[in-house]
């Protein structure tokens, strides 16, 4: 029998029926028919780009969700890396998007973004949508920005004895600052009374310090800040920049007047009291730069009062009845602390009390510095003998002293350099429950003797729950008297 094959025209027509139907499968399956779910392009989230810029500080990006659906975005990536961690800032005005809606994207990466190089950006939403774009930053390489102008700010390390970490440092803006006297009241030139439109970074001039302005006198053209300075080296100078241009936005991520959150990053987690010892926020308070909120109450109104003093403002001291101003309560258990102020008195008839710390049940005497005549110490009601130094002579004078338990050293420290060491309570814990500056406590909260009280000028109060270095103590001091930092000219971009 002969066979015969398939002709050639049938062939042909199966081949194209066995295409239609793979491809009518695919499409199905392509544009979810299959499995009972249909997930059309018109629903989804869709990211489009509208705009991007870039600084050597910042990325801003603009997104717009072009599709149908809802986009939550989750994270970013630049030139592969995820943004997150130490020194990484990934934020987003409105992470979840409607049709249409659009938002603002801002990416910081440590150590800035270099001009001339190229940065691929990947923004990414929970369901799937992102967008990828590159940028390349403009500006000059090692400056903030398009900042207008800065001026350079050199710390000599003749005056740093080790290297300091977190340390900080005091700048003083006026027309005589620094270890040469330069009149640097241009930056009031700039921005007037705007004190938050400067910036103070580290000697890349890109990565920005925490500042607290703790005095801004635009009539006058001083101020004085704080700085937080992430190390300060011994061995060569160290550089900052300062920063300042009137047509910024407020930066208020890094400066901050005392209480602000940027100014309470200044001081380090070991601070339990910083005062300025200015009023704030009335004539009958003051305040506390950390964020332990250990704000003082006055005796009253103007008792002491605020005057003029070594940096900004202080308080002055008259009444040898009753002015005062107390810390309560003030309850901590010390195995170590720094203790440190700005004094200045001419009193020749008093046992002068600058400090005084009771226990809150039996021991008046748990803390106590005390007779700026001839210093004492006091722990636990136990006193140390005079050390033979005194601050009495109607100048102005840093104090420090240091104690450990571990083996009972203390230090006393004045203008900066070690005056004496001895021994005190081993072993001990120092629970103050209060703390007093300018009376002596012979009872919780009272029982003051007009003979020990505090006649004069104080400054700069701070209490530490660690023992500071005598290189820290130093450099506080050179800070204090502005001794430690030399001003450069006026940069622009």
């Amino acid at each position: 029998m002969r066979r015969r094959g398939i002709s050639t025209l049938m062939a042909a027509l199966l081949l194209l029926i066995l295409a239609i139907s793979a491809g009518a499968i695919i499409y199905a399956y392509t544009m979810g028919f299959l499995g009972g779910f249909r997930a059309t392009p018109s629903k989804q989230g869709v990211l489009a780009l509208d705009s991007a810029k870039c600084t050597t500080e910042e990325i801003k990006a603009y997104i717009r969700n072009i599709g149908g659906g809802t986009v939550i975005i989750d994270r970013a990536y630049v030139n592969g890396r995820a943004v997150e961690g130490a020194g990484y800032v990934f934020q987003v005005e409105d992470s979840e998007l409607e049709a249409g809606e659009s938002t603002e994207v801002t990416i910081k990466i440590p150590g800035g973004f270099q001009p001339g190089r190229s940065y691929e950006v990947k923004i990414v939403g929970k369901r799937g949508a992102e967008i990828l774009f590159t940028v390349q930053p403009k500006g000059k390489a090692g400056w903030l920005g398009d900042w207008a102008k800065r001026v350079k700010l050199t710390v000599d390390h003749n005056d740093i004895d080790e290297d300091l970490t977190d340390f900080p440092l005091l700048i003083h803006i006026s027309s005589s600052s620094g270890i040469g006297g330069d009149d640097v009241t241009f930056i009031f030139d700039e921005v007037g009374s705007n004190r938050f439109k400067i910036a103070v970074t580290t000697s890349d001039g890109i990565t920005q310090c925490y500042v607290e302005v703790e005095y801004w006198d635009a009539v006058n053209e001083e101020a004085w800040l704080w700085v937080r300075v992430p190390s300060i080296s011994s061995s060569e100078d160290t550089v900052l920049y300062l920063y300042y241009d009137n047509s910024k936005a407020d930066n208020t991520a890094y400066v901050g007047d005392p209480g602000s959150s940027a100014a309470q990053k200044v001081w380090d987690g070991n601070y339990l009291f910083v005062s300025h010892m200015a009023d704030d926020p009335d004539d009958s308070h003051i305040r506390d730069s950390t964020s332990n909120g250990n704000d003082g109450s006055k005796k009253g109104s103007g008792e002491p009062a605020q005057v003029s003093a070594i940096i900004g403002y202080g308080q002055e001291y008259v009444d040898d009845a009753d002015d005062y101003i107390e810390l309560y309560p003030f309850d901590y258990d010390l195995t170590e602390f720094t203790v440190s102020f700005w004094m200045k008195t001419s009193d020749t008839s008093k046992y002068g009390t600058p400090i005084s710390c009771h226990d809150g049940a039996t021991v008046d005497n748990e803390l106590l510095i005390y007779n700026y005549r001839g210093f004492y110490l006091y722990l636990k009601g136990d006193p140390a003998s005079t050390f033979g130094v005194s601050a009495n002579d109607g100048s102005w004078h840093q104090i420090v002293v240091t104690w450990r338990s571990s083996d009972g050293e203390f230090k006393f420290y004045k203008d900066g350099s070690p005056a004496y060491t001895g021994n005190l309570q081993a072993g001990a814990t120092i629970n103050p429950a209060n703390l007093i500056m300018g009376q002596e406590q012979d009872s919780f909260r009272g029982g003051f003797n007009p003979l020990e009280a505090f006649i004069g000028l104080m400054d700069e109060v701070r209490v530490s729950n660690v023992v500071r270095s005598g290189a820290w103590i130093k450099a506080s001091y050179e800070a204090g008297i502005d001794n430690l930092i030399d001003f450069g000219g006026e940069e622009t971009y």
